[in-house]
């Protein structure tokens, strides 16, 4: 870490490959290579929760990651042509883990949202959390997370007194680089869960972090705690789309605890949100898969609750969009 940091500082200064450039335009460099190598990793978590890559490019994923580690470890030693080698490697890899991960249609939308969040991550970064997010980056994520932890720990302390909502800025941000670790196997919903509620309760008016909470708390089976954090999300949604995600986590909570009735009833009040924002703006994606994404949640209680010919009716407007 003190050899990247070393090189992040001699970027900075004008001395390292970006010579030349001006202060501003190396730090935005350094930023953006450190965005991109987590969104990488972000698609390459992605490919293997939900199995999108085949037996052979599986293998590749995994030999390109240990060509990553390995050439990480050389420049870390400083290495002749050690950083050469290691930008490479990033290249490579990030090449080959978009090019499977964005064949997907709704994956590919999940990675544009990511690559905001991880561009934003990357310009509001010290430079040691920036040093120890391109080690997370670099594939030692195991070893890049403590340092990650006692940064944002240290800048949280910092800073509360003065704005909570501003330090719940880096909780969020070390929340999504711990999620990356559970879709790795490397972390639990619970590590995850105690970032959001340390999010939420420094800016508890934030909707997708209480979103976020109800998720996980709900995969935790902590039912109650998840629908408290749904109706948080409800109360702080600052417009019809999120009122809309809001209605259906609070369903979800209630078909969850076989309150059917309730349930139906919150999807029914997303959904007729949901066909108003689609009517609205027919040729925008997002809306349309919202839409369908209600029906099916409709369509599944209705099947619950045996009215099948009303479910049917959901099942083929959903598969319709």
């Amino acid at each position: 870490m003190r050899a990247l940091a070393l090189a992040i500082g001699l970027i900075l200064a004008g001395a390292g490959p970006a010579a030349g450039q001006p202060a501003a335009a190396r730090a935005q460099a350094v930023g953006d290579a450190v965005a991109r190598g987590l969104e990488a990793q972000y698609q390459a978590a992605l490919i293997r929760e939900r199995r999108l890559a085949d037996e052979r490019e599986s293998r590749l994923i995994a030999d390109y990651e240990t060509q990553l580690r390995t050439a990480r470890a050389r420049f870390d030693q400083g290495g002749a042509g050690a950083l050469a080698e290691l930008e490479r490697a990033r290249a490579q890899y990030a090449e080959l883990v978009a090019g499977i991960a964005l064949r997907d249609s709704a994956t590919r939308a999940e990675i544009e949202a990511y690559r905001a969040e991880a561009q934003g991550l990357a310009q509001r970064a010290s430079p040691e959390l920036l040093d120890a997010y391109q080690r997370f980056a670099d594939g030692d994520r195991l070893g890049a997370w403590p340092a990650i932890d006692q940064l944002t720990q240290a800048q949280v302390r910092a800073t509360m007194a003065a704005a909570g909502a501003r330090a719940a800025v880096s909780v969020r941000d070390a929340a999504q680089a711990r999620e990356t670790m559970r879709l790795y196997g490397e972390a639990t919903a619970a590590d995850v869960l105690a970032l959001w509620d340390q999010a939420a309760a420094l800016d508890p008016r934030d909707f997708w972090t209480q979103i976020e909470r109800a998720r996980l708390a709900r995969a935790l089976n902590r039912l109650e705690a998840s629908l408290a954090a749904a109706r948080a999300g409800l109360e702080a949604a600052s417009n019809l789309r999120e009122r809309s995600v809001a209605t259906d986590e609070i369903g979800d909570v209630l078909s969850a605890q076989s309150d059917l009735p309730g349930a139906l009833a919150n999807y029914r009040e997303g959904l007729a949100i949901r066909r108003a924002l689609a009517r609205d703006d027919p040729s925008n994606a997002e809306r349309r898969r919202d839409l369908s994404v209600s029906l099916n949640k409709i369509g599944d209680v209705l099947s619950a609750q045996s009215d099948l010919p009303g479910a049917l009716a959901n099942y083929r407007e959903g598969l319709a969009i």
